[in-house]
């Protein structure tokens, strides 16, 4: 089994490595932490490629962006979909993600790594580059609480199914 020390990981990720490790203690409680001693004999974090895989998984579910080049993606016209989705609809089902992508299967897929449980709640045709726009609008219109990068706290799923109907209606007229 090949694994990762968590330098290796911040490096990907173009963060410290301290912030990482805070990263994954606090968002990421199913990783399971494990020790060895690095070339030059000093213990290290290293986790399995899968604990790797669930982190970045975690990370871009949270709405952060992994680019190989660690440089921003220019705004394109890029067509696609926006949507709500409860991560985890039995136990915690205030707790959504609202997002853009270009390929929903794919995007579900990878979410399910750390929320097996989660439901696509409602999707509408977007632009890649409305998708700041509209997250910023649905939450300051309710209110949503911020639990970082696209998840929220929403107590009232039907209002802001409503009102993301309504805000996409408008986007999406000829």
């Amino acid at each position: 089994m090949e694994f990762y020390t968590l330098k290796q990981i911040a490096e990907k990720l173009g963060k410290d490595p301290s912030g990482v490790r805070k990263y994954i203690k606090n968002n990421c409680p199913h990783i399971e932490w494990k020790t060895q001693r690095d070339q030059n004999g000093q213990k290290c974090f290293v986790f399995s490629s899968e604990d790797v895989h669930s982190i970045l998984a975690t990370r871009e579910l949270q709405g952060y962006r992994i680019d190989e080049d660690k440089q921003a993606k220019p705004i394109t016209d890029e067509v696609g979909l926006f949507y709500i989705i409860q991560l985890h609809p039995v136990d915690m089902p205030e707790v959504i993600k609202l997002g853009f992508t270009s390929d929903l299967t794919s995007r579900v897929t990878n979410h399910k790594t750390c929320c097996p449980e989660l439901k696509v709640i409602k999707v509408f045709p977007s632009k890649r580059y409305w998708e700041k726009t509209s997250i910023d609008y649905l939450a300051k219109s309710l209110g949503l609480k911020n639990k970082g990068g696209e998840v929220f706290l929403c107590n009232d799923l039907d209002t802001l199914i409503n009102i993301t109907d309504q805000f996409f209606s408008i986007l999406n007229k000829d």
